[in-house]
This record gives C-alpha cells, sequence and structure tokens, in this order.
C-alpha cells in the first residue's frame, strides 16, 4: 500500500503512519539529492566561461542554423500532406541562458525520427549510454547487416521489422552458443543521391527507382556486439563469424574495433539527402517508420541504461584529470539533478493543493454539518496561464561567446520574473557568475563576439558591480532604526 506524504491530514484523509522503512528510504533519497546538487554546481562552476575561437563558434552556430532549417523544411513538406508535424500552439518551450538572459525558443516538432532536430535529440542520451559502455567494455565490435536488395516505401516498414526481429533472435542464439551477445543497433536506409532534376541518373550512389519512378531505399543495421566472456580466442572467434555467414544467408560485415561511437549510431538518412525527396515520398516514408525503435539499446547496455534511470542518476561530460584519465572528455555516472527537481516541484505542487482541499473540506463541514472529508471536488485550475523552470542543463556555448548554464523553461507565456526569479536560476547564477564574468572579459580580449544588451533591472545599492543578481531581491531589507 502506498504510503501518504508526512504533511497530509488524517483527519481528511484516512492515512497510515510513516514506517521506519519509509522513512529511511526519504532519508537516503534525501542524501542523493544533495549529493546531486553539489555535483551539478562543481560542474556548472568548472565548465562556465570556456571560450571558444571565433571560428569554432561560427561554425557550432552554422551546424545548428542548419539542422533547425532543415527540420523545419522536411516538416513543411510533411504538413502539406497531411501530416502533423508541430504539437500545439498553446504551450512553449525555451532554453534560457542564465547570465546572458537570452531565451531561444526550442522548435515543437512532434516526435518524428525524420526531422534532424528531433532525431539528434532522441539519440543523444543513447549515444551517451554506448560511449560510456564501450569506454568501460572493451570487447565490443561494429557489425553491419543488410537484408539483400533495396525495397520500395511500401515494403519499407515489413523489411524493418523483418530486420529487428532476425537481430533480437540472432543476439540470443550468439548469447546462448558463443558468449556474444547485441547491445545496441541503430537502423538506417541509406544514402539517397539524385541529380538536380530529380530525375534518376546512372552515377555511383544515386536513388534507385522502379518501372513506377518510386525511389527504393536500404535498410540495414550498424550493431554493437560484445563478448561477455572476456577474449576470445582467434581460432574460436573465426568459427563464430563462420557461423554467422550460415545464420544469416544475407551480406554482413563484421568490422574491426569501435574508434568513434558515433558511427554507430547516425541519422536515419542523411539531412540533406532527406530534402531531395517529394512531399509525397516524405510522407510515405513517415507512414512507413512511425513507431519502430530505429535506434534502440539491447541486452546488457538496455539493462544499465534502466539501472541508471532506476537510481536517478546520469551521465555527464568531465574534463580529463591530468594523470588519471586519458585525453579528451570523458563520461562519468552522476546523480541527475533534475530528476529530484521534478520531484520536488511535484511534491511541493501537491502539498499546497492538499493544503486547499483541507481547508476547503472544513469550511464545507463546519457549514454542512458533516464529517470531515466530505468535500467536493475542486478545479485547482490545471487551465491557468503559468511559465516555469523544467530542469536544469550542462553549461554550453552561450550568445556572449563563452559557456554558461541553461535552463529549460516550459509555459503558455514568457515571464522573465517568474524565471529570473526563480530559487534554482538564482542559485545558479551565484555560483557561476565570478566564472562567467572572466571568461567573457577573456572573450572580448580574444575577439570573441558578444551580446550583453538585456532589460535592466533594480538592484540592491550595496552590492558590488560585478556580482549584481539578475533580477530585483524576493524579500525587501527592513529600514534601519
Amino acid at each position: 500500500m502506498e504510503v501518504a506524504p508526512s504533511w497530509a491530514d488524517p483527519g481528511v484523509c484516512d492515512l497510515s503512519p510513516i514506517d521506519p522503512e519509509t522513512l529511511a528510504a526519504r532519508r537516503t533519497e534525501q542524501a542523493h539529492h544533495l549529493r546531486a546538487e553539489r555535483q551539478y554546481r562543481d560542474h556548472a562552476k568548472a565548465e562556465t566561461g570556456i571560450g571558444f575561437s571565433p571560428e569554432e563558434i561560427a561554425k557550432q552556430q552554422a551546424a545548428r542554423s542548419e539542422i533547425r532549417a532543415q527540420s523545419h523544411e522536411i516538416a513543411r513538406r510533411l504538413e502539406s500532406v497531411g501530416k502533423s508535424a508541430y504539437r500545439s500552439d498553446s504551450l512553449f518551450l525555451w532554453a534560457y541562458f542564465v547570465h546572458s538572459q537570452k531565451r531561444e525558443p526550442i522548435p515543437n516538432f512532434r516526435r518524428i525520427c525524420l526531422l534532424p532536430f528531433v532525431a539528434a535529440m532522441v539519440r543523444a542520451p543513447k549515444l551517451a549510454a554506448l560511449e560510456y559502455y564501450i569506454e568501460r567494455n572493451p570487447f565490443c565490435r561494429f557489425w553491419t547487416f543488410t537484408l539483400g536488395k533495396r525495397c520500395r516505401i511500401d515494403q519499407l516498414r515489413e523489411r524493418v521489422q523483418l530486420l529487428h526481429r532476425r537481430l533480437s533472435r540472432l543476439s540470443s542464439w550468439l548469447r546462448a552458443e558463443y558468449g556474444v551477445e547485441l547491445v545496441f543497433r541503430s537502423t538506417e536506409f541509406g544514402t539517397l543521391e539524385a541529380s538536380e532534376t530529380g530525375q534518376k541518373n546512372g552515377d555511383a550512389g544515386s536513388v534507385e527507382y522502379d518501372e513506377n519512378g518510386e525511389p527504393l531505399f536500404h535498410p540495414h543495421a550498424h550493431c554493437v556486439v560484445q563478448s561477455l566472456r572476456g577474449f576470445i580466442p582467434p581460432r574460436r572467434w573465426s568459427k563464430m563469424i563462420e557461423a554467422v555467414w550460415s545464420y544469416w544467408g544475407h551480406h554482413w560485415d563484421a568490422g574491426a574495433s569501435i574508434r568513434d561511437a558515433r558511427e554507430c549510431c547516425k541519422y536515419v538518412t542523411k539531412p540533406g539527402d532527406m530534402l531531395k525527396l517529394s512531399a509525397e515520398n516524405l510522407g510515405e516514408l513517415h507512414e512507413a517508420v512511425f513507431g519502430l525503435r530505429l535506434v534502440a539499446p539491447m541486452g546488457q547496455l538496455k539493462k544499465q541504461i534502466r539501472e541508471r534511470k532506476e537510481a536517478k542518476k546520469t551521465l555527464r561530460r568531465y574534463r580529463p584529470v591530468e594523470g588519471r584519465t586519458g585525453e579528451g572528455m570523458v563520461w562519468r555516472e552522476v546523480y541527475d539533478q533534475n530528476a529530484f527537481i521534478t520531484q520536488d516541484e511535484a511534491d511541493r505542487e501537491a502539498y499546497w493543493e492538499h493544503r486547499e482541499a483541507v481547508t476547503m473540506a472544513r469550511e464545507t463541514a463546519i457549514a454542512a454539518q458533516t464529517e470531515p472529508g466530505t468535500a467536493p471536488d475542486m478545479d485547482l485550475g490545471s487551465n491557468a496561464d503559468f511559465c516555469r523552470v523544467f530542469a536544469r542543463l550542462s553549461p554550453s556555448l552561450g550568445p556572449s561567446g563563452v559557456k554558461e548554464p541553461r535552463v529549460i523553461v516550459g509555459g503558455t507565456h514568457w515571464n522573465s520574473r517568474a524565471v529570473t526569479e526563480h530559487p534554482l536560476v538564482v542559485r545558479l547564477w551565484e555560483d557561476t557568475v565570478m566564472e562567467f564574468e572572466a571568461g567573457a572579459a577573456l572573450s572580448v580580449h580574444t575577439g570573441t563576439p558578444t551580446v550583453r544588451d538585456s532589460e535592466t533591472f533594480e538592484f540592491v545599492p550595496d552590492i558590488p558591480e560585478r556580482v549584481k543578481p539578475p533580477s530585483p531581491p524576493i524579500f525587501e531589507p527592513e529600514p534601519s532604526r
């Protein structure tokens, strides 16, 4: 039986007292929450203020703009053939840069894997999990599987489903016979290339068309396989490869060791090549792949991701520690600060809603001379306008040319005061303002463009200029006597 929160009123609801196990679990959860906060704040301080060269900034901005433009164009074509590519206009999301005080609208695309913006967002946590897994499991290899000849759009869904089923059976067979299993698969449809007029040409790599002029696709899967028994002797490995050839029956490639996990997790088709398809073809392609899991962890990797989620942990990139780690950023498993934000926010909302219900129940009981707990259901105004902070993100390149913290804000409208005065935003600003100011000043001297025009605020007069908060104080100081 679910135990009610400690603040609930037994006079209104029939609640059981908190048992020792639940109390111990809450204390453990509180300790994890404090650790998550400490880890995130330390990480934000370490990353804030790191600058980039003008060339790197221009490259990142161009890549972001290109992905968004391609996604909007594909979405427009899908909308033109009756496929809904955007969500409701009643709710909006923004990425808010804490120090620059700039907000970046997040497109309200539906979860359609053909849109590069959505595909990148969906694959990011899976790619992180794969990189983390490969770093700690050296006995991984990169294999690619196909199912023979190309197919039309109306055959694509059945072909992909068959490919996924056969890969699942292959993984089970390899696990039983050789102690090897598939831990990741990413399905692609091949690179699409066409002439400028969209007609079939004879160049190698161009789109193939059937007798009716329909494009043909080549579904294949990039897979990561892992030995569960450690090192496999060459003779046994060769025997397994021969057995896979006999089992699979179609062309496949037993690649070497994995140097870059990103090669295993790509888009279903290159974003630029997707634009060479007509609106009708894109609509048919959307129907063909709707609901299919084209990027999927399997086996031990899937189990590891589930355990990490249950433990309320996440993966975060850290800079290498001299003498302890190699070159380049490394993944670490830490407690997820946003998992506790969601719970705290929900618990806080439930607390105040419960208090309102308790008050209404008592007043109704007195007026109607009935027992407490018989009050009618209340309309708590769930459709009211709102603007709130949903999550905190790791620092990234901001409008000022240096890294700075971001938060995800959602609501029916933008409310600057609700965001800048949010306790999480204020604390994040206080923790990282010195690092940001130092990085921004250095960025100016090195020629990196800086954007600092923002709305003005009234500040407490005794705070130095360089550490002024981004919003007015919540509580006015009492006048001196």
